[in-house]
């Protein structure tokens, strides 16, 4: 029974292990790399240079909200903005889910959002100096939020387990 139990473990934490590094695949897709792969050797190989580099750090937004209400006061779909917002929120929802599953010294809901912060930093510093986007903070709010409901949906997932396996432990056995 136990190698049972052991054979489940393992077979779990690699399904976990390769869904986190599909998961990570994505999100460096969906954040950085954005545009056409052609795009990329265009920017680097040409258009890159220290002007440009300038010019995006003039752009970055470092006040709390600003880009939140320009979207909310400006013109675009109402698609747009949900779409923007909660792309940033859904984003981060299963690096909430993962990450304490995968590392027990992040698996207390402190570490894991001052990991997500942490990530969105880079990404976001990243994004500033490549310009392959715009430094925000508010992106840095929006996926620091999304992995707190991520963490909270693996919390509340791993007390309905540990209740069934509580519940299971104690029924008698049919051998």
């Amino acid at each position: 029974m136990k190698r049972k139990a052991a054979t489940f473990n393992f077979s779990f934490r690699t399904l976990t292990w390769m869904v986190f590094g599909m998961y990570a695949c994505i999100l460096i897709k969906m954040i950085l790399f954005k545009r056409p792969p052609g795009y990329y050797l265009q920017h680097f190989l040409h258009n890159y240079d220290l002007k440009m580099i300038e010019a995006n750090f003039r752009r970055a937004n470092l006040i709390p909200f600003t880009t939140i209400m320009l979207f909310i006061k400006s013109k675009l779909s109402m698609r747009d903005i949900v779409g923007n917002v909660l792309g940033n929120i859904v984003g981060f929802i299963p690096f909430g889910i993962l990450v304490p599953m995968l590392f027990p010294r992040l698996s207390r809901l402190f570490r894991t959002l001052m990991a997500a912060f942490l990530l969105s930093v880079a990404f976001e510093v990243l994004q500033l100096i490549f310009v392959l986007g715009s430094f925000d903070v508010d992106d840095l709010m929006l996926n620091t939020a999304g992995a707190a409901i991520g963490y909270y949906i693996y919390l509340a997932d791993r007390r309905k387990h540990h209740r069934y396996y509580k519940a299971s432990k104690h029924q008698p056995r049919s051998e």
